[in-house]
């Protein structure tokens, strides 16, 4: 038994609105059911297959409301220090192209945006993000960066004086830092 009858539950609440094809659970909830081992997960992992629209639809949200994408880039160096940002911008660059008909398969509360105008966006903010990673002291890769008062930096810095570097931790969230 390698779900709790609790884990058990969820999944079959979950299951009725997944998309097949589309999401899955995996990790070692799935790993020990499949294998009938006795050890327990403590999470349920679940995964949508593909870097797909609704990821890059997202992540032009986070870049327009959050933070520039050039910030988001150097703080995601943190999590996998096999990436630079450089590197992770040119995966980035290769990875998100998507047509209308990918766009409009996903679910919005109004009409799905305009393929197009999203891409020259999508664009902007590679050039802008090229810059911004040009700006920023190689040694402080992986952190996320805000200004001194406290909130997330949002404009290309002409230097990085003024700018405070904090390390991401398990537990550590916006707004406040332990």
């Amino acid at each position: 038994m390698a779900l709790t009858p609790f884990q058990r539950s969820i999944c079959r609440l979950l299951a009725p609105s997944r998309k097949e094809r589309e999401s899955y659970v995996a990790g070692g909830l799935a790993r020990n059911a499949l294998l009938d081992t006795a050890r327990l997960s403590v999470g349920i992992d679940l995964f949508h297959d593909t870097a797909e629209a609704r990821d890059w639809v997202d992540v032009v949200a986070c870049c327009e409301s959050l933070q520039p994408l050039g910030f988001l880039v150097w703080a995601a160096c943190g999590k996998d220090p096999g990436f630079n940002p450089s590197s992770l911008l040119q995966q980035v660059r290769r990875s998100s192209r998507y047509t209308q008909d990918e766009l409009d398969e996903l679910d919005f509360d109004a009409s799905p945006p305009d393929a197009a105008k999203l891409g020259a966006r999508w664009h902007g903010f590679l050039d802008e993000a090229e810059r911004i990673i040009g700006q920023l002291p190689f040694e402080q890769v992986g952190r996320c960066v805000m200004v001194s008062g406290g909130g997330l930096c949002r404009e290309v810095p002409e230097n990085a004086a003024g700018l405070v570097f904090r390390q991401g931790r398990i537990g550590g969230a916006l707004p406040s830092f332990p």
